[in-house]
């Protein structure tokens, strides 16, 4: 019982993307359709084979889940990522989260 509240690998992994995705991927690729299509796709690839790896190792429950996307939209959020690029992301990872492995 008290595994499902240990939530400090999900934070850290939260906290660990957040902060590899303001450094290799600006805003500006994350809210745009056509521009930087390339780019983007590329760090969309790397994004989904860390939370795939992470998935690997880590059982994750709703109450891990909730950590994990509490402490990556805050990382995101100050590194300076606006409101909807920093939905677009946390949208994107959940949904690679609960994916089946």
């Amino acid at each position: 019982m008290i595994n499902w509240f240990n939530a400090k690998a999900a934070i850290d992994f939260g906290t660990e993307l957040a902060e590899f995705i303001a450094k290799g991927m600006p805003q500006e690729i994350v809210v745009s359709n056509d521009r930087f299509l390339l780019q983007k796709q590329e760090a969309l690839q790397l994004i989904t084979m860390k939370i795939y790896q992470f998935n690997l190792k880590q059982d994750m429950n709703i109450y891990k889940k909730a950590q994990f996307a509490r402490s990556f939209k805050l990382r995101l959020t100050e590194s300076g990522f606006q409101k909807e690029a920093t939905l677009i992301m946390l949208t994107m990872v959940i949904k690679g989260l609960n994916s089946k492995r």
